[in-house]
């Protein structure tokens, strides 16, 4: 890996007149500071090109490794010739390193010492945890060093550290889940890379298999996958410790290795695999045990508002007859007529229709529009696989992460 890889700070080769006026043009306090300190010209050039590149890197450069285009700009301003041998000599000399002292004093930036080391160290364990690529990991150094003003080191010094730590940190994880598994668990996960008498295939290559369209016709299938994997996934609490993103790493990895892969696998690491992918295939199978149900119900709804809907059209008639006896019920009692008269009609508007008396009955009875009315009909051919669903899931019973938001 290279440091473009990274965000480590590189100088440019190419600048156009307005960066280098930006970025490499001292200021007046810094040319003050060189009046301050420098005793003679001879290192003045020298001293500001250790300044701005600097301010720039983080970390100090030799003339060899700065563009001409930076040192043909600061050796206009001070007007003064360039001359390489002097810079070289610069390079190497006692001046060059009280200089750099006194511009990480300058910039309050403390050198990269032990303390800077133990805290890279730190930074790159805690990126290890969440992250494999070791570029990020590089750069969670970097932001460390950067936040804590400390120059930063050699590249190559940042990306042995990271590959240390992340090699080091996951032979934590991997100790730890294997010193915690007895030896008849360690056997039952070996057990998955053996091919039977008889058979084709291993139960690795079994368990990676995906599993079949969440349907409620690939439901036994699905429920029988449960099943399998929960028996498997007994020890899921040893991979506690590891984040959910390392894990499902982990998982993506045993995912493309086939049992032979898997064997040669160092056994520690074997073993966090296997359960890594058992988690993240369990957890898959109970994200579709899911969908099904949810999907079962939602259908049972839509079915029953297309009834609710079929029904209330196919009674509009009756719907708008009591409306309109209703209306005529109103207009009686508010008539002159005699009470008794008026009893004896609103009796005869009622009476003379029962089926309107017995739609209104039970469209009360229900809720009006309410389409829960004609759900059972429809959830009842679907019963006894919903209650299989929810009696295998264990209500209540803690269950691996999701994997949806990360695939």
């Amino acid at each position: 890996m290279q440091a473009s890889d990274t965000a480590y700070p590189r100088l440019k080769t190419n600048f156009n007149v307005g960066e280098l006026e930006r970025w490499y043009t001292p200021t007046l306090e810094e040319r003050t500071l060189c009046e301050q300190i420098l005793r003679g010209q001879n290192t003045r050039l020298g001293f500001l090109l250790s300044l701005k590149t600097f301010q720039r890197l983080g970390y100090f450069v030799t003339s060899e490794q700065i563009p001409d285009a930076i040192i043909e700009h600061l050796a206009k301003i001070e007007k003064q010739p360039v001359n390489r041998q002097t810079l070289a000599q610069y390079d190497v000399s006692r001046t060059r390193k009280t200089h750099m002292g006194l511009i990480r004093r300058y910039l309050d930036v403390r050198s990269f010492d032990s303390e800077a080391l133990k805290l890279l160290c730190q930074a790159l364990v805690d990126a290890a945890l969440t992250k494999e690529d070791l570029a990020d990991i590089v750069n969670v150094g970097i932001e460390m060093l950067v936040k804590y003003r400390y120059e930063l080191p050699a590249f190559d010094t940042l990306l042995r550290e990271a590959k240390a730590q992340r090699a080091a940190t996951y032979q934590a994880l991997f100790h730890d889940v294997f010193e915690r598994l007895s030896k008849a668990d360690r056997v039952l996960l070996d057990d998955l890379f053996v091919v039977e008498e008889g058979s084709r295939t291993s139960p690795w290559n079994d368990l990676k298999t995906d599993a079949p369209k969440a349907s409620l016709n690939g439901l036994r299938e699905l429920l029988m996958r449960y099943d399998d994997l929960s028996a498997l996934a007994g020890h899921q609490e040893l991979l506690r410790n590891i984040p959910v993103v390392k894990r499902y790493q982990l998982s993506l990895e045993g995912l493309s290795l086939d049992a032979t892969s898997m064997v040669d696998m160092e056994a520690k690491k074997r073993y966090t695999v296997a359960l890594a992918l058992i988690e993240r295939q369990l957890a898959r199978v109970i994200d579709d045990l899911c969908d099904v149900f949810c999907k079962q119900m939602m259908k049972v709804q839509h079915l029953a508002d297309e009834e609710l809907e079929t029904y209330l059209t196919a009674n509009q008639d009756k719907t708008d007859e009591i409306l309109r006896r209703f209306a005529k019920l109103d207009t009686l009692l508010q008539s002159d007529q005699p009470a008794d008269d008026q009893i004896t009609s609103a009796k005869q508007l009622v009476t003379e229709r029962p089926d309107l008396c017995e739609f209104s009955r039970v469209h009360a009875e229900y809720g009006g529009k309410n389409e829960c009315r004609f759900m059972w009909q429809h959830f009842k051919t679907r019963r006894s696989e919903l209650f299989r669903i929810l009696t295998n899931m264990h209500e209540g019973e803690p269950t691996p992460p999701s994997m949806k938001a990360l695939a």
